[in-house]
């Protein structure tokens, strides 16, 4: 852990540093049909830009967690597993979690640092009709406390926070419809 910098280039009005994930989703497209696969990966390249104050920050060895949270308009009893099959790496495996609060979604929690870049890729194949809508998200590992985690230039009392935007659309989330 580095020591606290001094408090002179802080989010203003306490808020959160703002750094953003690109996301890519290959093929990025509207319609697919039962058997298709879609990739989703990420490369980052580290300093992240901070949004909140204009600074570019080195997040070495960050402990991101990567969830991608699985919404379905037609279904209302929606089994994540019926719908899709979801294959990784030895190296990188999603996990399905079961959350009162968010439903079900995919979580990866090993994000690989590697070459001052993080990243990410795993492929979903997809098993059943319907209309559905994937929204990524990356939290900090066991969610924000601030003054938990530091990165050199990190004022204490802030709070860490990303966004998520999948290329091509500049969106958050993405609907679409598998025949």
């Amino acid at each position: 852990m580095q020591n606290p910098p001094e408090e002179t280039n802080c989010p203003p009005n306490g808020d959160s540093y703002l750094f953003r994930f690109p996301i890519e989703i290959s093929p990025l497209s509207l319609a697919y049909h039962v058997g298709d696969t879609i990739a989703i990966s990420a490369r980052i390249y580290n300093p992240f830009y901070d949004y909140s104050t204009g600074d570019y920050y080195n997040l070495n060895n960050f402990p991101f967690i990567f969830q991608l949270h699985v919404f379905n308009n037609q279904y209302s009893s929606f089994d994540i597993n019926e719908a899709f099959d979801f294959n990784g790496s030895p190296i990188f495996e999603p996990s399905i979690v079961n959350s009162a609060t968010y439903g079900r979604y995919l979580e990866l929690d090993n994000v690989i640092f590697a070459n001052n870049f993080y990243s990410f890729d795993f492929k979903v194949v997809l098993k059943k009709a319907g209309l559905y809508k994937f929204e990524p998200s990356v939290l900090v590992m066991y969610g924000d406390i601030p003054g938990k985690y530091y990165f050199d230039g990190k004022c204490y009392n802030n709070g860490i926070s990303f966004s998520t935007d999948i290329m091509g659309i500049s969106s958050t989330s993405y609907s679409f419809t598998v025949n």
